[in-house]
């Protein structure tokens, strides 16, 4: 009796290997197999074409460098404001200033002093209108020199 259910076992994995054998090696497993890998290939450049960042064509490094610079005085602005409402504190500056204004200059670095310099209440441009937080001003003019000065 045990060696008729070993026959029996054996048997069916002998007619189980033998019948994967035959889908192994059939044409039509073998085109679905194509269809899937050239699916999957499109599927994974679409995804690599998606996910490359677009390149900005035409634009001068001036022109960046002013994008950038108006970004960080844009951020510079929000955390003030963010300052503000949560009652103030000492804010965080990720600016580099690496260039000196005097009296009478402008440009977007300017709006950055001054969105930095309105982060704290002691060093404040203006309490309201033009140079207080939310509305500075690329103009480095007697109000932003004051405040540089406290």
């Amino acid at each position: 009796m045990v060696d008729r259910l070993k026959f029996i076992s054996y048997g069916r994995i002998k007619i189980k290997n033998q019948y994967m054998q035959v889908i192994r090696d059939s044409k039509y497993s073998r085109v679905v197999a194509g269809v899937v890998l050239f699916t999957a290939a499109i599927f994974m450049s679409v995804g690599v074409a998606l996910a490359t960042p677009q390149l900005a064509h035409g634009a001068t490094s001036e022109e960046l460098q002013a994008q950038i610079d108006s970004l960080l005085a844009t951020i510079a602005a929000l955390q003030a404001q963010l300052n503000t409402q949560s009652g103030g504190g000492s804010g965080t500056c990720s600016y580099t200033f690496s260039t000196n204004y005097s009296q009478g200059d402008s440009g977007p670095g300017v709006l950055n002093v001054q969105s930095f310099l309105n982060m704290d209440a002691s060093t404040q441009v203006a309490a309201s209108g033009v140079g207080s937080s939310g509305n500075e001003t690329e103009y480095f003019g007697s109000l932003s020199k004051g405040a540089v000065v406290k």
